[in-house]
């Protein structure tokens, strides 16, 4: 059997980022987000089209795949940090699994926030 981590990690070099929990909306209505947890995620930054959990259609400017054996699955609205500082805030999170159903690794659609 492949290592899902193994040859998830030879199609790109891993960057670090920082993915950051939506806890709440604050009276504003901005999100207040949990401390930041460090993972590793190939990101691409090719745009391509998403569904959100209502049907619509969104672009995602961003696409990041983060291995099986991360500490954390990122959820819509959660928000992202690049290692330059860039802020981008989750819009889909989708598990990819394989034919047995077991988890192989994380695909999230990202926008600039």
């Amino acid at each position: 059997m492949i290592d899902s981590t193994v040859a998830f990690a030879r199609h790109a070099a891993l960057a670090t980022v920082s993915v950051e929990a939506l806890v709440s909306f604050d009276a504003q209505g901005k999100g207040v987000y949990a401390a930041p947890v460090v993972l590793s995620a190939r990101v691409s930054w090719k745009a391509r089209a998403v569904l959100a959990t209502d049907g619509t259609k969104l672009r995602a400017d961003v696409t990041l795949w983060m291995p099986s054996t991360i500490s954390y699955v990122a959820k819509a609205q959660d928000r992202i940090t690049l290692t330059t500082g860039e802020r981008l805030l989750v819009i889909d999170s989708y598990q990819v699994r394989d034919s047995q159903g077991r988890f192989m690794h994380l695909r999230l659609g990202a926008t600039r926030s």
